[in-house]
């Protein structure tokens, strides 16, 4: 008689695997073969992304550092032209100069009275010959944009100053017309240099000749052109300026500006 151990079935056969654990067994295999693929892949985006900020940010760098060596030459290029159309009162004085500058070759400067101009600073001056200068400062850059020089002059002293005009600054450039110059009609005379341009303004009251000498950046004397809706006066009417009408006067001196 033989003792022996019948196997059971179940010795020859493995547990049944049903469907939902065979998805979870086959996402881990997946994962374990995969996941190591996907977080590389995040972080080679990350540093992707990365290097494309610092680019980026060294291309703004790039382009700040163009800007400000182009603001730096612009300067210097208008401060030299500008020295050269300065009248002699004002030699030395050159467009772009700060506000200290300015303050040590005209130390008799001063704030100039009235409300605060938005963006700007506004300092005046008055000249042994009694001319009035306004000095016109960018508030942020607190750098010198335009002079006016102001003054007056009976009607028969206009031929003379522009023959003066003329012979230190050449043949005008544009011969103008303005409209709307604060509510009052002016003449102008304009030298346009590369950078740099004059205005001679001319408004011719009851009593005489108001004129400004206006000395900023050739775009800012062109815009001001625009604004007063200036337009060429050519042949025989060269010889006749406009005259401010007594109401126009009674207007400015209630407060209009003429500002160019």
């Amino acid at each position: 008689m033989r003792f022996g151990i019948t196997p059971h079935p179940s010795w020859y056969s493995f547990p049944t695997v049903t469907g939902s654990r065979a998805t979870v067994i086959a996402a881990l295999v997946v994962l374990a073969l995969f996941g190591g693929g996907i977080w590389g892949y995040l972080a080679w985006d990350d540093h992707r992304q990365a290097e494309a900020a610092e680019q980026r940010r060294v291309e703004r760098e790039a382009a700040t550092r163009v800007r400000q060596e182009r603001a730096i030459a612009w300067v210097a290029a208008v401060q030299e032209e500008s020295k050269e159309k300065m009248p002699p009162m004002l030699a030395g004085l050159g467009l772009g100069m700060t506000l200290d500058e300015v303050r040590h070759l005209r130390p008799s400067v001063q704030p100039r009275p009235g409300p605060p101009e938005p963006g700007k600073i506004l300092l005046e001056e008055r000249l042994a010959n009694g001319a009035q200068v306004v000095y016109g400062f960018e508030a942020q850059s607190r750098r010198l944009l335009q002079i006016q020089i102001m003054s007056r002059m009976p009607v028969a002293g206009i031929a003379p100053h522009l023959a003066a005009m003329s012979e230190q600054y050449g043949r005008p450039t544009g011969i103008w017309d303005c409209p709307q110059t604060g509510g009052v009609p002016t003449r102008r005379f304009t030298w346009r240099g590369s950078e740099v341009a004059l205005a001679d303004i001319f408004l011719v009251l009851p009593g005489g000749v108001s004129v400004t000498l206006y000395i900023a950046a050739a775009d800012t004397i062109g815009e001001s052109l625009r604004i007063s809706a200036c337009h060429p006066v050519e042949g025989d009417a060269i010889a006749s300026f406009p005259v401010a009408s007594p109401e126009q006067v009674q207007a400015v001196q209630a407060g209009a500006t003429t500002a160019p």
